[in-house]
Formats: C-alpha cells, structure tokens, sequence
C-alpha cells in the first residue's frame, strides 16, 4: 500500500466537487482516510482505514466523465468506482485506442457531471 499521488487526490477532489452534498462529502472523508494499492497499470484500489468492504463486492461508477489527454494528445477516460456503500473503491484509466498510456498529462483533466 502507497499514500495517494497528488494526481489521484486532485481528480478524486474534483469529483467530490460536481457530486451532490452528501456522496461528496462521503468521498471528502474516504480520500482523507485511503491509501493506495496498483492493482495494475491502469487500475489502482483503494483502502480505507476502518472500513470493510460489503459482501458480495459489487461497484458503480460516480456519475462523472473525466478526461486527460495522454503524453501524445490521445484522450483517457477516468472512471472512479464506489462499492455498494458507496465509499470510494478504485480509480481505472481506459485508452480506447488499446495503445499503452504513456504520461497522462494530470493537470489537464476535465470534468463533466
């Protein structure tokens, strides 16, 4: 386990953002408490102190599109998960072009709700 990179914290803040007051203020929470698992090279987990996952697992994505364009201008698509609590779960990047993400430029992301 890792602390977040300054990356997953900002994209996860900007989503707590657009979210209504309650789930936002959920993930506000769990970012402060999580730590971070690469589960592979686009999909990272997520722990939280005192929180055990809901049996059986199942997961749904927070209603908001993220975008960041890789190093060569091709955009990703950033789906961060909830489990069934609705606490925050895992972060996945999906290039569609099934090219290998080479430097995602972070500070470039957008949000749409």
């Amino acid at each position: 386990m890792r602390p977040l990179h300054a990356h997953e914290r900002l994209l996860i803040e900007a989503v707590a953002a657009v979210l209504p007051a309650e789930p936002a203020a959920q993930l506000r929470a769990d970012v402060g408490v999580a730590m971070a698992v690469d589960e592979s090279a686009l999909l990272v987990g997520f722990v939280l102190a005192d929180h055990a996952r809901p049996r059986p697992h199942g997961d749904h994505p927070y209603p908001v599109e993220i975008e960041v364009p890789d190093a060569d201008g091709e955009a990703l698509s950033i789906i961060l998960f909830a489990d069934e609590d609705g606490r925050l779960l895992q972060l996945e990047i999906i290039r569609w072009d099934d090219e290998a993400v080479t430097a995602p430029k972070w500070d470039e992301a957008t949000f749409a709700a």
